[in-house]
């Protein structure tokens, strides 16, 4: 009977071996960073061996760095900080072989410098385990006990082989671990992280890292001034197999907005061109990687926005606590084949906040209606004073405050995936404004020569008038050039006119629009050559001058700095 006694409680022990085994297998193969493999030996070794402390550290090209402690006081931490700090790597790092200590005498007996750890440690027997991969160190990992504690062989063993699948899941977690964090600083080096305020809006992007911190690598927010204190905004995602790959990715897709913006294309123009750009380096990507962007344009004079979206999520409105998501065609990804990209243009409501997001999961089934968690937010930031108008930074340091914790709340709200790789997300919250009245003048001229000197008489007038007659020459000058070169090359607005408008906010732009697509450009003109100079004179007028095309024609423009 004894025998049979002996040979069940021997089955039971073998049962609980594997079972120990099979749970903490499977808890440390689901373990991505250093984080989760001390997490899954305090939840899967600690408490079948009935112990409370837990001090992992890692090493990799000679260099230890504690990973992490469990069940030890604030004190304690701080006092093992100081030590390796001031004396490096201890001998107990540098074990070949698993060395137990029953209680706090035969530790001293040990390692006698360590009195004053063992004193405020509160603990009675330590198990340290040095963790082996491939025959390589690649760290220590030690479990303590609150009493004095025997070790027979069977745990002595199964220590021993606990550590040793400890060491494998280490050895990939700070693999993973030395990639997150070369992806984050590269994506920090590529993409801003703090959105400027500009005349037309403010702006603010908050990030939820894929371990819930403030680090969303593959996700682009970011805010580009354009002519005439117009704003582009453009949010976008990476899903390329996450870290490096996606920083890479997003880096590359900003530098290609960044190049487009200038050229001041309509949203649905500047997809087609970020697509064919993405088409040059998806060969890169791998298969299964997906590219989203949405870019809008916001015009601060007439309250008016453009969209339009390549497979991203539609923006919001926040508006008294509730959201409305705003009717915006999605097209394809960038890089799918068969592009097909629709604009379209809403008006907002000076103070009511735009929010922009890159929820994980499916983009084009990501349902807005989820975020009701922060409707206390939307109140609590309606409930200011209202924002104000006309210059930059307008509002002031409460309404960023606010805009911040609304974007905060938002991120923090966005659902989460069970993969790790679709929980990272961002929020861009933005708050338009308008420009102040009296700041923007526009005025109808004739398509015939005689329009040059009315349009130098508006902008004196109005130049005059905004207490800026140190520009009045200058703009003369602008003006004179391109009604010149409209009425002489170009073809009249719808009405028989030209269009001029004169615009005051950080800076003084001039706009000309008339009928026709042709471009400018500068001309070279031979010494004896009477005409081709009016552009060079413009440049050289102007602090900037430029382009951009619309559905009736096009527009020059010329900024000058205010004095």
């Amino acid at each position: 009977m004894a025998e049979d006694a002996g040979a069940l409680s021997g089955e039971r022990r073998a049962d609980r071996r594997a079972r120990y085994m099979e749970e903490l297998t499977d808890a440390l193969a689901r373990a991505v960073t250093t984080t989760d493999v001390l997490t899954a030996v305090a939840e899967h070794v600690l408490p079948p061996f009935e112990a409370t402390g837990e001090v992992v550290y890692s090493v990799a090209d000679d260099q230890w760095r504690l990973v992490g402690v469990v069940g030890y006081s604030d004190e304690f931490v701080a006092r093992l900080k100081r030590q390796d700090e001031t004396g490096g790597p201890s001998d107990i790092l540098l074990l070949d072989h698993p060395q137990f200590a029953e209680n706090p005498a035969q530790f001293l007996k040990l390692w006698p410098q360590r009195e004053e750890l063992v004193r405020i440690s509160e603990k009675g027997a330590w198990a340290i385990l040095p963790l082996f991969a491939a025959g390589r160190r690649v760290g220590t990992c030690a479990v303590s006990w609150p009493r004095p504690h025997s070790f027979d062989a069977e745990q002595r063993s199964l220590l021993g082989t606990f550590s040793g699948l400890v060491a494998q899941a280490l050895e990939r977690a700070r693999l993973y671990d030395d990639e997150h964090l070369r992806a984050e600083r590269l994506q920090a080096a590529l993409l801003p992280r703090v959105l400027r305020p500009l005349p037309a809006l403010t702006a603010v992007a908050r990030h939820r890292g894929e371990n819930g911190g403030a680090d969303a690598g593959g996700h682009l927010c970011d805010v580009m001034r354009l002519p005439a204190e117009r704003a582009a905004l453009v949010v976008g995602a990476a899903r390329a197999g996450g870290g490096l790959d996606e920083a890479i990715i997003m880096g590359r897709l900003r530098t290609a907005v960044t190049t487009l913006t200038a050229l001041d294309y309509q949203p649905d123009e500047m997809l087609l061109h970020l697509h064919d750009a993405v088409g040059a380096f998806a060969g890169d990507l791998g298969e299964g990687a997906v590219i989203t962007c949405l870019y809008a344009v916001y015009d601060p004079s007439s309250g008016t926005c453009s969209v339009a979206s390549a497979g991203h999520q539609p923006p919001a409105l926040a508006r008294d606590g509730a959201f409305e998501i705003l009717p915006v065609a999605v097209g394809p990804p960038l890089g799918a084949e068969q592009p097909a990209y629709e604009r379209s243009e809403f008006e907002l409501a000076a103070g009511v906040p735009l929010l922009l997001h890159t929820a994980p999961g499916d983009v084009l089934t990501a349902d807005w209606t989820r975020l009701e968690a922060v409707g206390a937010a939307v109140a609590s930031f309606h409930a200011g004073p209202p924002p104000a108008d006309g210059d930059e930074g307008a509002g002031g340091d409460e309404e960023m405050a606010r805009l911040e914790g609304l974007a905060a709340d938002v991120a923090a709200a966005l659902p989460v995936e069970p993969s790790r790789l679709a929980s990272a997300a961002a929020v861009m919250a933005v708050l338009p404004r308008r420009l102040a009245p009296g700041t923007v003048a526009e005025w109808r001229l004739p398509y015939e020569p005689e329009a040059a000197g009315q349009a130098r008489d508006r902008v004196r007038e109005q130049l005059t008038a905004w207490g800026a007659e140190e520009l009045v020459t200058g703009t003369e000058l602008i003006v004179s050039e391109l009604v010149g070169n409209a009425i002489r090359y170009a073809a009249p607005l719808r009405g028989d006119a030209l269009r001029l408008r004169l615009l005051r906010a950080a800076t003084v732009t001039c706009e000309l629009a008339d009928g026709s697509e042709s471009s400018p450009r500068i001309r070279h003109p031979a010494l004896l050559d009477e005409t081709g100079r009016g552009l060079q004179l413009v440049a050289a007028v102007a602090h900037q001058w430029g382009a951009r095309f619309t559905d009736s024609g096009k527009v020059i423009w010329a900024e000058q700095l205010l004095p």
